[in-house]
């Protein structure tokens, strides 16, 4: 590889460019970068780790019929607490997850819980309402947080949306 990197320098000093060749056992290695990625990579996990341990507890919460499960006594305002807090663990966690398949996939959690409710013997029983307190939560919730997104993007571009008076 250097041999290769010093033979492409040698082409372009002839041809009259300037270069720079950079060789990873001459220079010691990129430290900054290498913490700032295992920084992230930690960071994603655990943000993994939290996402995953959300769902689980949703979904004890949700099939159980431990006294925790009731700790709550409003069907739906446990639903609402949960549909509103995943989505916005799941958007941290994958930001680039967008809005329909983000949307599609509580939608499908959802069901998914009032489905194993109903089958399930365990005290609890699935119901409609349930599932459309958490279809309109996520709803409301990933709108939000399409907003918060399309607002930092353009604060990141440097527009405001705002247009100027003619001076």
């Amino acid at each position: 590889m250097a041999i290769a990197n010093a033979n492409a320098a040698k082409q372009k000093k002839c041809s009259g460019e300037a270069v720079f060749v950079s060789n990873a056992s001459d220079s010691g290695p990129d430290l900054q970068g290498t913490r700032t990625q295992v920084s992230m990579r930690a960071l994603r996990m655990v943000l993994y780790a939290f996402a995953a341990t959300l769902v689980g507890a949703t979904v004890f919460l949700a099939v159980s019929d431990h006294p925790l499960a009731h700790l709550i006594e409003s069907g739906p305002a446990r639903h609402a607490l949960a549909f509103a807090v995943l989505p916005v663990i799941t958007s941290i966690a994958w930001p680039r997850l967008r809005f329909l398949p983000h949307l599609l996939l509580y939608t499908a959690f959802g069901a998914a819980i009032e489905i194993a409710q109903s089958q399930m013997q365990a005290g609890r029983t699935g119901e409609l309402e349930d599932w459309l307190v958490d279809v309109a939560v996520t709803l409301f919730v990933l709108a939000a947080i399409e907003q918060v997104r399309i607002s930092l993007d353009r604060r990141k571009r440097g527009s405001t949306g705002r247009k100027t008076a003619p001076e």
